[in-house]
């Protein structure tokens, strides 16, 4: 199509007698007059440069068209080039996987003999573990019966030489009469005392494995009971470490609790930990010497014990300690408290039972203290009660006695929290 384009473009260039339209639809040659009689009436230039004009937009309609269809063509030839590419790039992938798929069920099969061989190995390897355990308890036990089987041996050793002993007289009872005694019957009684022999030496092997038998099977029941009796006290071992694990955890969350009640307490209310009682001696003793795992294991437990009791004996007795010192505090200075508060009472009673007589400088007291509460001077009351000799009031020697009590409770509180800090 584009070839065509540029043939007809050339045509219509080089070509003058090609029939050109007008605007008015009349037909006119470039190199010939009109084809009909009035064509003298109009110029010939018009017409060729309506023609002109015309092949113009035509040739260059022509061109963009060209020029589209080469720039569709180019992107198709690009797209063609991709497609390719990509078509060779996945066949290149086809075939490096279908190596790989290859390579992978090699390896698979590869691996599954691998994995048939290991698994006939072990059972080769099994195999004759059993047989060297089945070889080492056959050595085992002969061992065992070759030391209970001496007294059979020595059994058969005893009868083999009655035999040897019987054989001797009967070979001389037939040498001293020979007609009692003929060569026949002294083979058979040869073979009769050989049998007998060996008879009694089966019995006796018989009875000594039998014996032998039942002295493993009770071992054997006494080891099982062992082992369990061993289980047990591992599990009790176990435990008892974890009780013990407990009550270090909680001697060390209560390691703080008990810094601050050491300090506040005096070093002599903490007693060291008492020795175990006579009674549980007298017990121990009476009960008698038990087996080693399991002595271990009660000094164990009785030291977990003690531990235990020890510790909560020390903090009661640090409670008591504390309540203790407290109690004696409160008890002071509930005391001193008391006996102002008396003292307050009667000089409040004078003061209203004189209240008439004074003047309005007196003391006036809006309501009565209650005991948790000291009561304080008023900033502006005047100083009442005033002795006539110019001594001190009463109030104000009993505010200064309250005061001061207050006084010497901060410091004593002060000085034990130094002490406690040093």
């Amino acid at each position: 199509m584009y070839s065509t384009n540029q043939e007809q473009l050339q045509e219509i260039e080089g070509d003058p007698e090609v029939p050109i339209p007008s605007s008015r639809g009349l037909v006119v040659t470039p190199g010939r007059p009109g084809s009909w009689g009035n064509a003298s009436l109009r110029p010939r230039g018009n017409f060729l440069a309506e023609g002109r004009e015309h092949l113009s937009k035509q040739v260059d309609l022509l061109r963009q068209m060209n020029e589209q269809h080469a720039k569709l063509y180019e992107q198709l030839d690009v797209s063609a080039r991709e497609l390719e590419l990509t078509n060779q790039r996945l066949v290149v992938e086809n075939r490096s996987s279908q190596h790989r798929i290859q390579g992978l069920t090699e390896t698979i099969e590869s691996l599954q003999t691998q994995v048939e061989e290991l698994q006939r190995q072990v059972e080769e390897l099994r195999t004759p573990r059993r047989e060297d355990r089945l070889s080492r308890d056959l050595a085992e036990q002969c061992r065992s019966t070759t030391t209970q089987s001496v007294s059979c041996l020595k059994e058969l050793y005893d009868m083999r030489k009655l035999s040897n002993l019987l054989w001797t007289v009967i070979h001389s009872l037939a040498a001293e009469s020979p007609v009692a005694f003929s060569p026949q019957p002294d083979k058979d009684t040869h073979l009769g005392f050989v049998f007998l022999s060996f008879s009694l030496g089966l019995i006796l092997a018989e009875k000594n494995t039998i014996v032998l038998f039942t002295l493993v099977l009770e071992e054997n029941g006494e080891l099982e009971q062992r082992l369990g009796e061993l289980e047990a006290c591992r599990g009790r071992v176990r435990e008892l470490e974890a009780d013990v694990d407990e009550l270090r955890q909680a001697c060390r969350s209560d390691a703080a609790f008990l810094s601050r009640v050491e300090r506040l307490l005096p070093e002599a209310a903490f007693l060291s930990f008492p020795e175990p009682l006579a009674e549980e001696e007298e017990e121990e003793r009476a009960e008698g010497p038990a087996p080693a795992p399991e002595r271990r294991l009660l000094k164990r437990c009785s030291s977990a014990e003690e531990i235990r009791r020890g510790h909560e004996r020390t903090c009661a007795r640090r409670s008591e300690a504390v309540k203790q010192r407290g109690i004696s505090l409160l008890n002071e200075v509930d005391a001193q408290y008391s006996a102002l508060q008396v003292k307050y009472e009667e000089l409040l009673r004078r003061c209203q039972l004189g209240e008439d007589g004074l003047s309005h400088k007196a003391v006036q007291t809006a309501r009565r203290p209650s005991r948790g509460a000291l009561p304080l001077p008023s900033p502006g009351a005047d100083e009442p009660l005033a002795s006539p000799d110019g001594q001190q009031p009463e109030y104000k020697a009993l505010f200064q006695e309250i005061f001061s009590c207050i006084q010497k409770t901060k410091e004593d509180l002060s000085g034990n929290h130094a002490s406690q800090a040093q």
